[in-house]
């Protein structure tokens, strides 16, 4: 894939698939995640992508998380606060920005979405699974607890952001 950024803002991936590629999406007729929102075939002499089935715009949809699911993203982000929290102690600043803009941001970022869908019956599209149009999307009160989640690199402001963070998961997380 290759991302080309137009003088007009339009942003184009282009895509260059091996034919066996193209032979195993037509045969299972799954798109791509990415693809499954629109796409444009621009060069396909021997016309194989004319049997590649049409997207249906379900791409990136946030699901409802099973239990279980749901249950390993609570645990995991609880031990990786607790990991945080243990490495600001040891004064480990360096491993502990590690973990608190990596995993926990992650786990946070699944109980953001999956709280956001759940008010819309799991049928909001709009958010994007990566979290893409996440600001636009929530409450100005989750989006306004963002700015407690996040820290520079200090010992002080992380310990400040890792309790913002609890504090919001802890929020999401009971409410759904």
């Amino acid at each position: 894939t290759r991302l080309v950024l137009y003088k007009n803002n339009l942003r184009v991936d282009f895509s260059f698939w091996p034919i066996n590629v193209l032979y195993e999406i037509i045969e299972n007729r799954i798109l791509p995640e990415s693809y499954r929102n629109g796409y444009e075939v621009l060069l396909d002499k021997d016309k194989i992508t004319d049997n590649i089935i049409l997207p249906n715009y379900d791409g990136f949809i946030i699901t409802q998380p099973t239990e279980d699911e749901l249950l390993t993203t609570i645990y995991n982000f609880w031990f990786e606060a607790y990991s945080v929290a243990k490495y600001l102690k040891r004064d480990r600043l360096w491993f502990a920005k590690i973990l608190e803009n990596g995993p926990i941001k992650g786990f946070m970022l699944q109980i953001i979405l999956w709280n956001e869908s759940s008010k819309y019956d799991w049928n909001n599209n709009k958010i994007h699974s990566q979290g893409k149009n996440l600001e636009t999307q929530v409450d100005i009160d989750i989006k306004e607890s963002f700015k407690k989640c996040f820290s520079k690199y200090d010992k002080s402001d992380t310990w400040d952001s890792l309790f913002g963070m609890i504090e919001l998961f802890k929020r999401l997380a009971y409410e759904l």
